[in-house]
């Protein structure tokens, strides 16, 4: 009986201190993170320190061409869902052909993507990404 109560006592702080240590951490959304490849191309972002870099991937991943490049705040929490408004680095993308020239951009995190909005000729299409593994 006392070794089946002493069993039972330390499951049960097992598994509060799984819970303390996970109710403190922050919600990391760095790394890389992808859109859906189609034909050939796809959009790849990074987001690392304070800054979320996407860049135009083509030809089978041969060629790369600057989209964003521009501020990141982190999470202070943890959740399932985050936003941010980045702010575009001009120095690292007025010279870019391919670059968004809006100053700034607001990013979703939510139930596992990464999503933003871009328009070109137009158009106007939310990009959904998900983190590479």
């Amino acid at each position: 009986m006392r070794k089946k109560l002493f069993a039972i006592l330390l499951v049960g702080i097992f598994v509060l201190s799984l819970y303390a240590c996970g109710s403190n951490s922050k919600t990391d959304l760095s790394g890389t993170w992808k859109t859906k490849e189609e034909d050939g191309s796809w959009m790849e972002a990074e987001i690392k320190d304070d800054v979320i870099t996407i860049n135009w991937i083509s030809d089978e991943g041969e060629s790369t061409s600057v989209f964003w490049v521009g501020s990141y705040d982190a999470p202070k929490d943890s959740g399932n869902e985050y936003s941010w408004e980045s702010k575009r680095d001009k120095d690292k993308t007025d010279k870019e052909p391919l670059a968004s020239s809006d100053d700034t951009k607001k990013f979703t995190y939510k139930d596992g993507k990464l999503t933003y909005q871009m328009t070109g000729f137009g158009v106007t299409t939310t990009m959904s990404m998900t983190r590479e593994k």
